[in-house]
């Protein structure tokens, strides 16, 4: 049956869509193919909020602007990604005439992600079998609760460290071992180093999230950064038996940017790397030119399973642990939003991960 004949059928039921369009929730009914016949005006003032497209006859990833039903090869449904993903799970579950709830996680266009609680239902009209799809927005909670598991967790682990180095230093002051006090010392200072680091970190995640970052591009020099960023990793971070290779090109190109911001995103890609990586291992970090853009690159041996990568972007996921998912949605979310370029990455046997972030070196992509 055709679209306009399916939403005849809804039409056919006004005191359903009278009742749909009264709630709170975003209320979506699909048709056997999986493309929405009906959305009700909560998901349209949402998909006006967040520039989604509230459309008849697209899919609900389509529709939610998903990274992963981009590719015009393969439907929101059929790629790799999907068996993943809670949402799709759902619309499967009914199909077998089985309701559902699962929690889903999108990284979509434009540096968005939402944590979404979905509910699926069997819905027979006239012969027809539809999905009656419940969304429930769940990304602010979500956001609240991460930010402060993730702030609380890291500053207490540099704070325990704060302590031991004070310790050690009391007993070195009182052995009068003077060379043993100031390595503490110098000890300290990274440690404290550190710390400002998390909560500046910590800061500008979360004036990103609320839309009040303001972006401060000048002309940068991005072996500088990059320089930096490695000193940083290696002298507070990264293992010290992990080698990190450095990959300039020349000639260097005079990037605009905001060198905050992009330090920020570079620094937790490259620690990333390093925590995926073993003893003995070499982690790179480089850019190449190419035309107008600068293509920056951290390449580590580890492969990511298709689950982590079906999961990576989005804002709730880590390989860290429960609570820890916010460094790539936040390296995607600054790129995107912010600095007006691109992330993306591959994993393959043989060539390891690497994550690119794509940059115009022109000043006008940032006016």
């Amino acid at each position: 049956m055709s679209l306009g004949e399916i939403t005849n059928i809804i039409q056919r039921y006004p005191l359903l869509t009278e009742v749909l369009n009264s709630v709170h929730d975003i209320v979506l009914i699909l048709d056997s193919e999986r493309d929405i016949v009906y959305f009700n005006k909560k998901f349209e003032e949402f998909a006006d909020n967040f520039n989604l497209k509230a459309q008849l006859g697209v899919k609900p990833g389509t529709a939610f602007n998903c990274i992963h039903a981009l590719d015009e090869r393969v439907e929101c449904g059929d790629t790799s990604f999907c068996r993943y993903c809670g949402a799709n799970k759902s619309i499967t579950e009914s199909k077998k005439g089985v309701k559902s709830l699962n929690e889903c996680r999108i990284a979509a266009m434009h540096g968005h992600a939402f944590n979404l609680s979905v509910s699926a239902s069997p819905l027979e009209l006239e012969g027809q079998k539809l999905t009656l799809y419940s969304i429930i927005d769940i990304s602010a909670e979500s956001r609240r609760q991460m930010l402060e598991k993730i702030f609380f967790h890291d500053v207490n682990n540099i704070v325990n460290g704060m302590g031991m180095i004070i310790d050690m230093m009391t007993d070195s002051k009182n052995s009068n071992d003077i060379e043993e006090f100031e390595h503490s010392l110098d000890m300290l200072k990274i440690t404290m180093t550190s710390l400002k680091n998390e909560i500046n970190a910590q800061h500008i995640v979360s004036l990103a999230e609320k839309d009040e970052l303001m972006v401060h591009p000048e002309n940068v020099s991005i072996n500088k950064i990059i320089k930096e960023v490695v000193g940083f990793i290696q002298t507070t971070m990264c293992n010290s038996s992990v080698e990190i290779d450095t990959v300039l090109a020349e000639p260097e190109p005079l990037l605009y940017t905001d060198p905050v911001l992009l330090k920020r995103v570079l620094l937790n890609t490259l620690k990333n790397a390093c925590e995926a990586s073993s003893a003995g291992e070499k982690v790179s970090i480089g850019y190449r030119n190419i035309k107008d853009h600068v293509l920056i690159y951290v390449n580590n041996p580890t492969v990511m399973s298709d689950k982590v990568k079906s999961s990576v972007f989005k804002r709730s996921f880590s390989t860290k642990g429960q609570g820890r998912g916010i460094g790539t949605y936040s390296m995607r979310m600054l790129i995107d939003r912010y600095l007006k370029g691109k992330i993306y990455f591959t994993s393959e046997e043989g060539e390891g991960t690497t994550f690119f972030i794509k940059l115009s070196v022109s000043s006008q992509d940032l006016l």
